[in-house]
C-alpha cells in the first residue's frame, strides 16, 4: 500500500525534517512534564502551608498523574497519547487555580 505524500515532497527528502519535528515534540513534552511536576509540587506545598488542603490535594494528585504519564511514555513510547493525557491534567488544575487566593 502506497503512502500518499504531498506533491512537493517528491523533489526532496523530508525524512530529516520529520525526525527534527519528532525530536522537537519529544523535548517539548519532556520540558512541560518536568517543569509541570516541579511547579505543581511547589504549588501543592505552598497551599499545604497556607492550610488550603483541598487545593493542595488536587495539585498533588495532578503532579502524580503527570509523573505516571511520563513513566508511561518511557514504557510505551506513545508520544501522542501521552501529550493528550498530560494536557488533560493541566486543564484539570485550572479550576483549582482559580479557587486559590494569591495575595
Amino acid at each position: 500500500m502506497l503512502k500518499t505524500r504531498h506533491w512537493l515532497t517528491h523533489f526532496f527528502d523530508d525524512a530529516h525534517s520529520l525526525s527534527i519535528d519528532k525530536k522537537r515534540r519529544l523535548y517539548s513534552y519532556y520540558a512541560f512534564s518536568y517543569f509541570g511536576i516541579a511547579t505543581l509540587m511547589a504549588f501543592s506545598v505552598h497551599n499545604y502551608l497556607k492550610q488550603e488542603y483541598s487545593i493542595s490535594i488536587i495539585t498533588f494528585l495532578c503532579c502524580i498523574a503527570i509523573l505516571v504519564n511520563l513513566v508511561y511514555y518511557y514504557w510505551k513510547h506513545n508520544l501522542t497519547r501521552c501529550c493528550i493525557t498530560g494536557s488533560f491534567f493541566y486543564y484539570l488544575i485550572l479550576p483549582s487555580d482559580c479557587l486559590s487566593r494569591w495575595y
